[in-house]
C-alpha cells in the first residue's frame, strides 16, 4: 500500500491518552474563578438549563483571548463532574453532551496561542454547530493546533457552511491536522488541501453515499484521506459518480506483469494519475490504489487493504462501506480469499491516526455510521466523563434545581454517587450499550485497567466478542489489546489473554494471535518460561491456520535469540515443516512466496542454530531447487 507520510510525530492508536493534565493554577485563584463561573443565579428549573447557563458563562462571548482560559477550562471540567454526580445520562442526554462539548472547547481555546486564539473564539461564538461537532470528535492527544488551523481556515473560506456541513468539517480537522503526503513507489502524491476537499464534496453532496451533513466524522474520515489530486477526483466522479457497489471497481484496471509493466521504466513512465492507471494497467497494488481512490472521489468511505492468504502469498485489494438493510458495513475482504480476511496482516492505514490498523479494527467502526448523532455524542460524553470522574481532586458543589416538581426530583437522582474506577466502569458499560465497537471506548477501558480485576476484564472482552463475532471476530483481539494497556499486573493480563484464546476454538489463527500477545507480554515482563510456552502454543495452534504461523515462529525466533537460546527454535519449526507439502505450481517464481518455502527457510535457520548445518543445507537445496534458485 502507499506509505502515508505524516510530518508530525506518529500517534500510536493502541495507546490513546485522553487524560488532560490540569494546568497548574494557584488554589485561591482557581477556586474563586471556578466558583464564579459555575454560579447560576437565579437557579435554573432543569439540569439542561443549568448547564446551558453555566456554559454560557464559561464561553462568554464578551470575554476576549486575554482572559484566564485555564481557569475557564478548569470550570468546564468541574461542571462536567457536577453533572456526572447529579444526574442519569440516559435521562439528561443534552446536559451530559453539552458539558463534554464545553470542556473540550475550552481546552481547544487554551491550546490556541498568539494570533490564533482570537480567530478561534470567533468560530466558537459564530459557528457553535461546527464547533460542537469538532469538540466532540477531537481528543486531547491529537494534534490540536493543526486541527484548530484547519477549522479556522475552513471558517474564513466558507463561513457558515462549516456548520451546515459540520461532520465534514470535523473529519477534515482530524485527518488533515498535519501536512500529509503519500509515497507510492518512487512517486510522492500531495493530497488536496482541506479547503479544496470541502468545496469538492459540498458541490457533489447529492450524489455521495456518505452524509456530510449529519453522518459520523469518524466514517467521513475514510473519504477525506484521499491521495488523488482534485483533477483526478473530478475525472473519477464524472466517470463513476453515483455508483454504490464498487466492490469490483479495481477489476476495471488491466493487470500487468512485472515484465511488461509500463510503470517500471523510468524514462517512459506515465504520470501517476487514476486515468493513466486505467489506461495502462498496473500490478495488484496500483489496481487496489485505483479502487480506493475512486471510492473516496465519489464519496464512498474506502480503504486500501493488504494481506496474505493461507499460502503466504501477498494480495492487495480495496474495500468500501456499503449500505445494507440493517445499517452500514464494510465490504473489505478480498473476494477471492473470503476465508482469510483476518489472517496475519489484513491491514490498512487508519486515516485519523496515521498508523496501520487491522481490517477488523476498521471494519467494526462501521457501526458508528449507523448511530444517531445524539447517540454518537452521548457515547463520547460518557467516555469523556470517566476521566474527570477519576482525575479531579475536589468534589463539585451540588447542582441546585429551583422549584423541582416531585417527578422531576425523581428523574434527577444521580446515576452514580461516588468517584473511582467502579463508577467510571459503570459509565463505560453504558457507552458500550450504545456502541460496543467504538475504539475510543476500549482505550478508556484500558485506562481503567489497573482498577479492574481479571473477571471484570474478561466480561469486557465478552462484550466485544459478542458484538463482532459474526462480521469481524478479530476485533476481540484489538479490544483485548486496548483494554489491557493500563493493566500493570502481568498475571491478570495472562489470565485474560488465555480466556481470549479459548474463545477461538474454531478460529485457530485468531487463537494463535492471542497466544502471541500473551507471549509478547510475558517476554517483556521477563517471564521467560511462560513466554516460550505461549509461543509454542501459538505455533502449535496455527499449524493448520495458514500464514499466521510465520508470525508466530518469527516472534519466537526473536525471543529465543534475545535469550541466547536460538537452538530451541527447532522444537517449534519441526512439526510445522513436517506437516507441509511441496506446492505444485507451474510458475516457479511464485514458490518463494508460499508457506512451504518460507517455513523451510525458518526451519533451515533453526537447524543451523541447533548445530545441524548439513540438514539445513539439504532443506535449502530442496526449496531453492523447487523455486529455480541456484
Amino acid at each position: 500500500m502507499p506509505r502515508r507520510i505524516n510530518h508530525m510525530p506518529a500517534v500510536v492508536f493502541a495507546a490513546f491518552v485522553f487524560l488532560i493534565t490540569p494546568i497548574a493554577l494557584t488554589p485561591a485563584r482557581a477556586q474563586t474563578a471556578v466558583a464564579d463561573l459555575l454560579t447560576v443565579d437565579p437557579p435554573a428549573t432543569s439540569l439542561k438549563d443549568h448547564v446551558h447557563q453555566a456554559v454560557a458563562q464559561i464561553l462568554d462571548p464578551k470575554v476576549g483571548p486575554e482572559a484566564d482560559w485555564e481557569a475557564r477550562w478548569e470550570a468546564a471540567r468541574k461542571l462536567q463532574l457536577a453533572v456526572v454526580m447529579s444526574s442519569d445520562p440516559r435521562r439528561e442526554r443534552e446536559a451530559w453532551i453539552e458539558a463534554e462539548s464545553c470542556k473540550m472547547t475550552a481546552h481547544l481555546i487554551v491550546t490556541a496561542e498568539g494570533s490564533v486564539r482570537p480567530r478561534l473564539l470567533e468560530v466558537v461564538h459564530k459557528e457553535p454547530v461546527a464547533m460542537r461537532e469538532v469538540a466532540l470528535t477531537l481528543y486531547a492527544d491529537e494534534n490540536l493546533p493543526g486541527a484548530i488551523n484547519i477549522l479556522i481556515n475552513l471558517y474564513e473560506t466558507y463561513g457558515s457552511a462549516i456548520s451546515e456541513f459540520a461532520p465534514l468539517t470535523a473529519a477534515l480537522c482530524v485527518v488533515h491536522d498535519s501536512p500529509l503526503a503519500y509515497k507510492f513507489d518512487e512517486v510522492t502524491v500531495q493530497p488536496p488541501s482541506a479547503e479544496a476537499l470541502f468545496a469538492f464534496y459540498v458541490a457533489r453532496e447529492n450524489k455521495l453515499l456518505i452524509n456530510i451533513r449529519s453522518g459520523s466524522p469518524e466514517m467521513i474520515a475514510y473519504v477525506v484521506d484521499v491521495a488523488a489530486t482534485i483533477e483526478d477526483m473530478q475525472w473519477a466522479f464524472s466517470t463513476y459518480g453515483g455508483q454504490r457497489n464498487l466492490r469490483t471497481i479495481m477489476d476495471n484496471v488491466r493487470w500487468t506483469s512485472q515484465n511488461n509493466d509500463p510503470w517500471q521504466h523510468r524514462s517512459s513512465r506515465p504520470d501517476f494519475t487514476l486515468q493513466n492507471i486505467l489506461a495502462h494497467g498496473g500490478d495488484i497494488r496500483k489496481r487496489a490504489y485505483f479502487g480506493a481512490m475512486v471510492g473516496k472521489s465519489v464519496g464512498v468511505p474506502s480503504v486500501w487493504v493488504s494481506g496474505q492468504h493461507g499460502e503466504g502469498l501477498y494480495y492487495n485489494w480495496s474495500g468500501f462501506l456499503s449500505q445494507e438493510r440493517n445499517g452500514f458495513k464494510w465490504i473489505a475482504r478480498n473476494k477471492d480469499r473470503e476465508d482469510y480476511e483476518d489472517v496475519i496482516s489484513s491491514e490498512t492505514y487508519h486515516p485519523r491516526w496515521s498508523t496501520e490498523a487491522s481490517l477488523a479494527f476498521v471494519g467494526a467502526e462501521a457501526s458508528l455510521y449507523s448511530l444517531s448523532t445524539e447517540d454518537r455524542w452521548l457515547s463520547r460524553a460518557l467516555i469523556g466523563a470517566t476521566y474527570v470522574l477519576r482525575t479531579l481532586d475536589a468534589d463539585p458543589a451540588p447542582i441546585t434545581i429551583a422549584q423541582a416538581r416531585k417527578k422531576d426530583a425523581v428523574r434527577k437522582l444521580p446515576f452514580i454517587n461516588k468517584r473511582g474506577a467502579d463508577t467510571a466502569n459503570k459509565l463505560l458499560q453504558t457507552a458500550a450499550r450504545i456502541c460496543p465497537t467504538n475504539n475510543a471506548l476500549w482505550a478508556a477501558v484500558g485506562q481503567l485497567g489497573a482498577g479492574l480485576d481479571s473477571r471484570e476484564l474478561v466480561k469486557w472482552i465478552g462484550v466485544a466478542h459478542k458484538s463482532t463475532l459474526r462480521e469481524w471476530p478479530a476485533y476481540t483481539l484489538t479490544a483485548a489489546r486496548l483494554a489491557l494497556t493500563g493493566v500493570a499486573d502481568d498475571k491478570t493480563a495472562y489470565r485474560v489473554l488465555s480466556k481470549v484464546a479459548d474463545l477461538f476454538k474454531s478460529r485457530p489463527d485468531l487463537a494463535a494471535q492471542a497466544y502471541v500477545q500473551l507471549a509478547d507480554r510475558a517476554a517483556q515482563a521477563g517471564d521467560n518460561d511462560i513466554a516460550f510456552q505461549s509461543y509454542r502454543d501459538a505455533v502449535n495452534t496455527s499449524i493448520d491456520a495458514g500464514a499466521y504461523v510465520l508470525t508466530a515462529i518469527g516472534r519466537a525466533k526473536a525471543f529465543l535469540a534475545d535469550q541466547g537460546r536460538p537452538g530451541m527454535l527447532l522444537e517449534l519449526t519441526t512439526p510445522v515443516w513436517a506437516g507441509l507439502k511441496q506446492p505444485r505450481l507451474q510458475d516457479q517464481t511464485k514458490i518463494p512466496h508460499t508457506l512451504w518455502y518460507r517455513v523451510g527457510l525458518l526451519h533451515a535457520d533453526a537447524l543451523s542454530a541447533a548445530g545441524r548445518s548439513g540438514d539445513a543445507r539439504d532443506i535449502l537445496d530442496r526449496i531453492k531447487g523447487a523455486a529455480g534458485i541456484r
